[in-house]
């Protein structure tokens, strides 16, 4: 509410100098400078891995600024010495305000119009520099936490929130859920190779010291057994966050971890120039090629779409044609001769034939 008032009062000032009919223009044209200066007020993202305790623009004291620096994450507050200073900053365009009125009830022309004007300037411009450079910053981060953290089931892979983030954590343990369903429980990587997944900018360290901005148990629960920690962005974005700041890039990193196919390395990145499967690391490098996003429409949280590799042959038809539960079903029959490179494309079809009763 001060940010109306600020503007209200600067501009009934100027009602008062003019007088007339005639204020409301100046008194617009004021209200909409102030109102624009935010948008020159931007607060960068931290470049490391560390993100301050307090954090957002100081201008956001003395100006509407649009980008105050503020995210999403739990735990974060407003600072109570902010609010007292901005209640200040209010004061002083009150008070001044009110003293160049009355300065100028006390005559007119030029040297009234002058007074007037210092009178409302001076303090307003002092105090606003001073809070700009020097004031606090609006947003207090959440203090060390222990996070609450689930298992998913079948698989080595624990998804962990600030205890506010509840919405957030069911939605990927959902999420999370159905990505473990792709991972047969024949395929021991999933269960050999632990992940554990981090929600949220709350747990970037605002402490060089600290790897996560978390107690000394709460460190100890996320890094026990030596997962690979994955912390994914889901409110404020940061250099923490940005590596993972998609679903897709979750479920890459899952495939990357559990289904590595080393074998295949050479046609992962060719699948995009080939226009047939050629061999076993063709088929694996089309199949890894398309899981992300058939992994992510059937949690649901999918772009509607399926990358796919660039081969058209029957082989690649076969699997482009399957719908994401079948694809499903086929990796998870396949997982171990994927991960190898062992599944032929005469192997592909032979399965479609298969699956149609022997009718192709």
């Amino acid at each position: 509410m001060t940010m109306p008032a600020i503007m209200f009062v600067f501009g009934y000032a100027i009602g008062v100098f003019i007088g007339n009919q005639w204020a409301l223009v100046p008194s617009l044209v004021v209200a909409l400078l102030y109102a624009a200066s935010g948008f020159f007020v931007r607060t960068s993202m931290p470049a490391s891995d560390v993100y301050p305790r307090h954090w957002g623009s100081r201008w956001t004291g003395v100006l509407p600024v649009v980008d105050s620096g503020m995210g999403f994450e739990p735990g974060l507050r407003l600072d109570r010495w902010f609010v007292v200073i901005r209640c200040v900053f209010l004061m002083v365009v009150l008070c001044s305000c009110a003293v160049g009125c009355m300065a100028f009830a006390g005559g007119y022309g030029w040297k009234t119009w002058k007074a007037a004007s210092v009178s409302i300037i001076t303090p307003i411009v002092i105090v606003g520099l001073i809070i700009g450079y020097m004031g606090p910053r609006p947003w207090v981060r959440s203090e060390p936490f222990m996070p609450v953290c689930k298992q998913v089931t079948g698989v080595a892979l624990t998804i962990c929130s600030h205890p506010d983030d509840t919405a957030v954590r069911d939605k990927y343990t959902r999420a999370l859920t159905s990505f473990a369903s792709w991972f047969s429980p024949k395929w021991a990587l999933s269960r050999q190779r632990a992940i554990t997944v981090l929600l949220g900018n709350s747990f970037t360290s605002s402490d060089p010291n600290r790897p996560y901005n978390l107690t000394e148990a709460g460190s100890r629960m996320v890094t026990a057994g030596g997962p690979s920690v994955i912390q994914m962005h889901t409110d404020t974005v940061s250099a923490a966050t940005i590596d993972f700041s998609d679903i897709r890039d979750l479920s890459t990193a899952l495939i990357d971890i559990w289904l590595p196919a080393e074998c295949a390395a050479e046609a992962r990145r060719h699948v995009f120039d080939r226009d047939q499967l050629m061999n076993g690391a063709d088929v694996t490098a089309f199949i890894l090629t398309q899981l992300p996003d058939r992994m992510d429409n059937l949690a649901g949280l999918g772009h509607g779409y399926t990358l796919t590799g660039a081969a058209r042959d029957e082989a690649a038809r076969i699997l482009m044609a399957m719908n994401d539960e079948q694809f499903r079903k086929f990796v998870t029959d396949h997982e171990a001769s994927i991960g190898a490179c062992q599944v032929s494309p005469d192997g592909v079809i032979g399965n479609a034939v298969q699956s149609d009763g022997g009718t192709r």
